[in-house]
């Protein structure tokens, strides 16, 4: 398959890549994982959807599609760190590499150019808006917080709205499904089920305001279509139902 069109965002996705191929024989530090993170992540989903696209093969049959995500344990480290660590030359390839791959990430906003992770931590006041919580001990050993999971609400939900349409519609033509899910059809299993107040489908940034979905939210939508097809006409009419009784 050849990408003919320079500005399709797979094509740009697979440049990138073949890129790092090409010169990862003469450049390679541990900290471009931070990188090239975003760009991987997005090639193996993109991967998952051609395999089906030209060969009919769903690879979400042999590998959970939670398996399909890319971590990395990436350790923050400064430019003055990289430059006395590596020597100049290094230093300037990376923060070349790193200026270049943020501008097309800027300019191509698309979750199959790059799927980006950005974890923001900061100290609030009221424990109830808390992920985790801790306190300072006088003498500075006792006590302690076990600290088991840290919840990154842009690794675990980051898909908008309009995305979790496309997979789930995909996801439902794997199975020989064909449905053209609207933006009100997702609103009403969003609203029969009551998932935006389990942040195990959807979370709200507080800054942005803007409401992030999971692949968990993926799956129960697609799930919920495959079990039950006629599930949307029945949650409209008893929203029409409703409506009479109201009247």
């Amino acid at each position: 398959m050849i990408f003919t069109n320079d500005k399709d965002p797979i094509r740009k996705n697979l440049e990138v890549i073949i890129n790092l191929r090409n010169t990862s024989t003469h450049f390679v530090i541990k900290e471009m994982d931070s990188i090239y993170l975003p760009f991987m992540q997005a090639n193996v989903l993109n991967y998952s959807q051609k395999l089906f696209d030209f060969f009919a093969r769903d690879i979400t049959e042999k590998i959970n599609n939670s398996f399909l995500t890319l971590v990395i344990n990436n350790e923050e480290i400064s430019e003055e760190n990289i430059l006395s660590r590596y020597g100049d030359n290094k230093f300037f390839k990376y923060n070349k590499l790193k200026r270049e791959t943020n501008s097309l990430i800027n300019d191509t906003v698309s979750d199959k150019l790059a799927i980006v992770v950005d974890l923001n931590v900061r100290i609030v006041k009221d424990k109830d808006k808390a992920k985790m919580t801790f306190r300072i001990a006088k003498d500075g050993e006792e006590p302690a917080r076990i600290i088991t999971k840290v919840k990154d609400p842009n690794l675990t939900h980051n898909f908008t709205q309009k995305r979790v349409i496309e997979l789930v519609t995909e996801n439902l033509k794997r199975r020989n499904i064909e449905i053209k899910l609207k933006q009100y059809d997702l609103n009403l299993i969003v609203d029969k089920f009551n998932l935006k107040s389990d942040e195990k489908y959807y979370y709200r940034h507080e800054i942005t305001g803007r409401w992030g979905c999971s692949q968990q939210l993926i799956d129960f939508v697609t799930d919920l279509l495959y079990k039950e097809p006629n599930i949307l006409d029945e949650i409209k009419l008893e929203l029409k139902e409703k409506k009479k009784k109201k009247a």
